[in-house]
């Protein structure tokens, strides 16, 4: 008898924990995604930061990063690039932190961003152009 009860209550334990869990809510996190490596050092863009914007120095899209060292898988720095499409031609650019302005970025980076970007921007719906400078 005692078993009896014993056995219900779990069975009742399992039944509610497993309800509350198929109740929760799907968490959304950002995706890191590789896109580039150069000099012992790995690019990474998050999926979820990818945005059309309109900043003051005619950058039209955006994205954060990170730059990460391959040794030991530690951040070396932060990132974030922007692009600009005049006339439907690309330009690249990464913002400096330290100086608060958008410089003009290595090509061969920036264009491992840029293609890492595009299957995300066509999920978004964000038109964008595929011409360079």
């Amino acid at each position: 008898m005692l078993k009896t009860k014993l056995l219900k209550r779990m069975i009742l334990m399992v039944s509610v924990l497993g309800m509350f869990l198929l109740s929760m809510p799907g968490v959304s996190s950002a995706e890191d995604v590789w896109c580039y490596s150069s000099y012992g050092f790995s690019y990474y863009l998050s999926s979820d930061t990818i945005s059309k914007k309109s900043y003051p120095s005619r950058v039209s899209y955006a994205v954060d990063g990170k730059l990460i060292h391959d040794s030991d898988g530690s951040l070396a720095r932060p990132l974030m690039y922007g692009f600009n499409s005049d006339n439907d031609i690309l330009a690249a650019y990464t913002f400096n932190r330290t100086n608060g302005k958008w410089e003009e970025a290595d090509k061969s980076e920036a264009m491992a961003v840029w293609n890492a970007m595009k299957p995300y921007m066509k999920q978004k719906g964000i038109h964008y152009s595929d011409s360079w400078k």
